[in-house]
């Protein structure tokens, strides 16, 4: 009997090639998958982390019966500030901005500036400031020029990061503000009762990597803001008072604050002041608001409604702001949106649209 000789089969080229790229969509997809699961786990926490935000604010809310302050943040916003702080005796402290000190009493006390209801109510509604800047312009040559926003009212007033001379305790605590917002007095007063800060700052905390201290941290960000507004870059040495609450991209939470109600700088009598008879005077700021209806308005359409219908928002007077993984929040100068010079509306439209897309938002009234 004879016996067959065995043969091995060896794969052949084409074969070799199928498993090769079988192997290849299997990791791709595998890859596409992780990444879409690392990005949805990613949002998560920033939606979280905006979440923890509006419950602080909340919470300041009902202890003390009034919203967070809008800190004056001064350069390189280009408007004037709160009204006290334009008296003669009131200038900015040695230590910057948004400190300043009262200097009728001696040694100087040192305060925040803040605008509220009571003195720049018309601000807050969205007229024009001191200084003539508009609200509402479309600014193709700039960014939008609404500035009733604050980068440091949420490390000063969630967190207390601010020392003892200025709101009566060390940070992370702080004293119970003056109704307008302020600590003016407070720590000279040492009677004030104290407050945990609202977002804890402790070396095991999650914010803790996101509270920076100085201008140095946040010079890219400040450069691109002072264009936005129409402004020149920064100058100085670090502010050891310019603190911020910034995203996981490093980029400073904005915290926006205004009043709904005609003002008497857009009114056209004085009877006329406070009421909201069309959507423009909701005063909602732009960067929450619909990108054309936003246009539209300042085309001369007082009845694009910006907020498209959104009850919640409709009524909302602050919000938290964080612009996202692009940086972006969407208001800022057509260069830094990376159009080149002489763009139209319709491209700078567009752009501000995609800008604002993955910005994340919480809103509160």
């Amino acid at each position: 009997m004879t016996t067959r000789p065995t043969t091995s089969r060896a794969f052949t080229l084409i074969e070799l090639l199928v498993v090769v790229a079988i192997i290849a969509l299997l990791v791709a997809i595998g890859v596409i998958g992780l990444s879409r699961t690392l990005r949805t786990a990613a949002a998560a926490s920033d939606g979280q982390a905006l979440r923890s935000i509006r419950l602080a604010l909340e919470t300041f809310e009902q202890d003390h019966g009034f919203y967070v302050p809008l800190a004056y943040d001064a350069d390189p916003l280009p408007v004037v500030g709160p009204s006290v702080v334009n008296s003669t005796n009131i200038a900015p402290s040695s230590e910057g901005e948004p400190v300043f000190e009262n200097r009728n009493i001696t040694p100087p006390i040192p305060f925040v500036g803040v605008y509220s209801t009571g003195r720049d109510l018309d601000f807050l509604r969205g007229g024009e400031d001191a200084a003539g800047n508009g609200v509402r312009t479309f600014a193709n040559n700039a960014g939008l020029s609404d500035t009733r926003y604050s980068k440091y009212s949420l490390a000063i007033y969630l967190a207390g990061v601010l020392p003892a001379a200025i709101d009566g305790r060390e940070g992370p605590l702080l004293s119970k503000p003056a109704r307008d917002g302020s600590f003016l007095g407070i720590s000279r007063r040492g009677t004030s009762e104290t407050y945990e800060s609202y977002l804890p700052v402790g070396e095991n905390d999650a914010f803790a990597t996101r509270v920076l201290y100085g201008t140095g941290a946040l010079a890219q960000s400040e450069l691109v803001e002072a264009a936005e507004h129409g402004g020149s870059a920064p100058t100085g040495a670090d502010n050891a008072y310019s603190v911020s609450i910034v995203d996981r991209y490093g980029t400073p939470y904005r915290y926006y604050r205004w009043e709904s109600g005609r003002n008497s700088v857009d009114a056209n009598n004085a009877d006329d002041l406070g009421k909201v008879n069309r959507p423009t005077d909701l005063n909602i700021p732009t960067v929450l608001q619909d990108t054309q209806a936003f246009y539209e308005q300042t085309q001369g359409d007082p009845d694009a409604d910006g907020a498209q219908g959104n009850a919640r928002l409709r009524s909302a007077r602050w919000a938290v702001v964080s612009a996202g993984p692009d940086r972006l929040f969407g208001t800022e100068s057509p260069v830094d949106l990376g159009l080149p010079g002489g763009a139209t509306d319709a491209e700078i439209l567009a752009a501000r649209e995609q800008a604002k897309r993955d910005n994340i938002v919480e809103v509160g009234s």
